[in-house]
């Protein structure tokens, strides 16, 4: 008795991930989606009478094939490159692919690289860390939540990528594991990722050592990982290669305050805020710059009850200051009415460029209306005057009233890049699916 064949879907839909040997890579989803397509469009031009849900319907199911096969094609390519010492991005010989170049088609002829000696990405290990440490104080992109001494700090798994050209380490990555294969950061981190060297050269030799070497750490990371979300420093301006590897990318911002000129700071200033400070300074409050760390985390900790949310990292952030208050590294800025009692603080740490706000809150039951704000005026101060640091960054925040809080410090409004991937999933994508053909179909029962 002959077996029958399984049927073209089901078939594709066994198919392992595609390779640099498939002409053209898919997803079985999208033949999937294409039956539920005929289906829906059936459905709508009869409930619709050829309304605008074909078209939503169509539109939708175009986007996601064009999405896959891009990303498949691009995971094509990426299999089959190697950076060189040139920084260029040569072929695999016999592998039928070239580099992919943006504007130009995937199979588009490009020529060898001259060099011979090619960048090799691996993880770190602790016989590495004395070179990635330098890496990260050298680089522009580096900060202090980048280093081995804070990733250890924080308890949390961790693992750092690197990638060389013989034994110079010309960049890499960290990254925290918050479960297993699935990367991103713990708190009190508002910062992770790539760091990258920055060579003696002109521009365009450095900018193109960059693409390359962030081009093969993503790379990499989708073949260690299965999902990874990382957000990171303002230094990072471009992602671009995370693009094209097959990652997501968004923006968030974050307010930094240029430390050259306290004077010009002030100025700066919203007129609310500086009324404020004063106010708070008239009425007899102080700010104590050796403030205990317990006492910012209660002040933390009532501002998120007010916003029904939980303070989640208490223990870590105890670890945190004890750590680095040794190293000269961190600082509590408690401002007290003139009884002594506490009434906002501030919990600020700092590298060797930068200072970064990273907790504090006020009591309600003791407010004042510019105690908060004179806590982290005084840890500006502090941050230019004894410290010499170039700018106080306020960590960015997604909530209005506590961007709005910011904002009015007169800082710059500074993007900051996530990237995102996550290992493809069929049965996330068929939940994914379903969720949307739900909420279109909601959408054609509400038309009726």
């Amino acid at each position: 008795m002959r077996t029958r064949k399984p049927a073209p879907i089901l078939k594709q839909g066994l198919r392992q991930r595609p390779t640099c040997t498939d002409p053209a890579p898919t997803w079985s989803l999208l033949r999937l989606l294409s039956v539920l397509n005929s289906q829906a469009l059936f459905a709508g031009q009869n409930l619709l009478s050829g309304r605008s849900c074909e078209f939503v319907l169509k539109t939708w199911l175009e986007d996601e094939s064009e999405l896959h096969m891009k990303s498949d094609s691009v995971d094509c390519e990426l299999e089959c490159q190697e950076i060189v010492t040139t920084g260029t991005v040569s072929e695999k010989s016999g592998s039928g692919c070239s580099s992919y170049l943006p504007g130009r088609a995937p199979n588009a002829t490009e020529p060898h690289a001259e060099s011979t000696v090619q960048a090799h990405v691996r993880a770190l290990g602790q016989a590495d860390w004395p070179a990635w440490d330098a890496l990260v104080e050298a680089s522009p992109q580096g900060t202090h939540f980048h280093s081995t001494h804070l990733l250890e700090t924080n308890r949390q798994r961790y693992k750092l990528i690197g990638c060389f050209k013989g034994d110079a380490l010309l960049g890499g990555f960290a990254y925290e594991l918050l479960a297993p294969k699935v990367a991103g950061h713990s708190p009190l981190t508002p910062y992770s990722g790539i760091v990258l060297a920055c060579p003696a050269a002109k521009h365009l030799t450095v900018l193109s050592q960059h693409k390359h070497v962030t081009f093969a750490l993503a790379n990499h990371l989708k073949r260690d990982l299965n999902s990874i979300d990382c957000h990171m420093g303002p230094e990072v301006i471009d992602v671009q290669p995370f693009t094209w590897a097959g990652y997501n990318t968004s923006v968030r911002y974050t307010y930094r305050i240029d430390l050259t000129d306290l004077d010009r700071v002030w100025n700066e200033m919203e007129d609310k805020r500086r009324n404020d400070i004063r106010k708070a300074e008239r009425d007899g409050i102080i700010v104590d710059s050796g403030g205990a760390i317990s006492e910012v985390l209660a002040l933390a900790e009532m501002t998120f009850e007010r916003q029904d949310e939980k303070f989640g990292y208490h223990e870590l952030a105890l670890r945190r200051y004890q750590s680095l208050l040794g190293k000269g590294k961190a600082k509590c800025f408690i401002a007290r009415n003139p009884a002594g009692k506490a009434v906002a603080g501030a919990y600020v740490e700092w590298d060797w460029r930068h200072a970064y706000y990273l907790a504090g809150g006020y009591d309600p039951a003791q407010t004042h209306r510019g105690a908060g704000a004179l806590a982290i005026w005084e840890a500006i101060k502090y941050a230019k005057r004894n410290l010499d640091l170039q700018r106080f960054d306020f960590a960015g925040s997604t909530i209005r009233p506590i961007e709005r809080f910011f904002r009015d410090f007169g800082g710059t409004l500074t993007p900051t890049y996530v990237v995102i991937w996550q290992r493809p999933s069929l049965a996330r994508d068929l939940r994914r699916a379903c969720r949307r053909l739900g909420r279109l179909y909601k959408a054609i029962l509400n038309e009726l």
